[in-house]
């Protein structure tokens, strides 16, 4: 399973099911991270990793989530983007890897408040 670190007002998002799509910056480490290769050694579409555990915090008591996911893709924006619900905006030609939320499905050390 993929762990991701997340800031405390997305994991609130998340978790209140508000934002639906959790957006990485498409550095190296991400696109191994999170995405697949295809047949030409291209990252593409990652449909096989289906959970990720998104922790806020580095302590064992730490708030942390389990996340089904769709899927992760690598998208490039033909337009610019603005996305309050997913703290996310973006201008057009600007690439980002989008993780897309379908349901939380177990939260731990977490309140909401």
């Amino acid at each position: 399973m993929i762990t991701l670190q997340i800031k405390r007002k997305y994991f609130d998002a998340i978790a209140k099911g508000t934002k639906k799509i959790e957006w990485r910056a498409p550095s190296k480490y991400n696109k191994r991270l999170l995405l697949k290769k295809n047949e030409e050694g291209l990252y593409c579409k990652n449909e096989i990793d289906k959970e990720i555990q998104l922790i806020n915090g580095r302590s064992n008591n730490s708030p942390r989530m389990i996340i089904q996911v769709s899927r992760i893709e690598p998208l490039k924006f033909i337009r610019d983007i603005d996305e309050p619900e997913n703290f996310f905006k973006a201008p057009i030609g600007a690439t980002s890897i989008g993780i897309f939320i379908e349901k939380v499905l177990s939260v731990e050390n977490y309140s909401l408040e």
